[in-house]
């Protein structure tokens, strides 16, 4: 086993010390936490969405609605209130489209999947978890 030179230790204390004088620690981050985070080189809004498995990171969401890993050193905590950009309008749906909510269960597994196996319909999921199938009528 090799034992430092005490210089070495002796410049490690000294090097902590200054350090130690002006470092302070992060305000904790939880989920929904309006943040500012590093992205592109630009500081974007976003709110936590979890803490990562990777230590001192989180998953973040964008205005946008991109989902990001974030580096904590790379996230400032806010108190703007985050507002994610608007989806599209309901009444802007075109007239050829129609929605049918279908709840999950065993009981419509064979409807899930001829829905599914058609090129007539596309498979959206909602806020509240239910299925749509839009059905793209010409």
């Amino acid at each position: 086993m090799h034992v430092a030179h005490p210089e070495l230790i002796s410049r490690q204390s000294k090097q902590k010390k200054f350090y130690d004088q002006h470092a302070k620690p992060l305000p904790l981050l939880k989920k929904d936490d309006p943040i500012r985070m590093l992205h592109n080189g630009e500081w974007q809004r976003g709110v936590v969405s979890a803490e990562s498995r990777s230590p001192r990171s989180f998953i973040v969401e964008t205005d946008d609605g991109s989902v990001l890993r974030r580096n904590r050193r790379h996230i400032v905590k806010t108190h703007e209130p985050f507002k994610p950009l608007a989806g599209p309008d309901l009444d802007d749906t075109p007239a050829s489209l129609t929605e049918t909510v279908v709840p999950v269960s065993q009981n419509n597994e064979q409807f899930l999947a001829n829905r599914l196996n058609s090129d007539k319909f596309v498979l959206v999921v909602d806020d509240s978890l239910n299925l749509l199938f839009v059905e793209m009528t010409i």
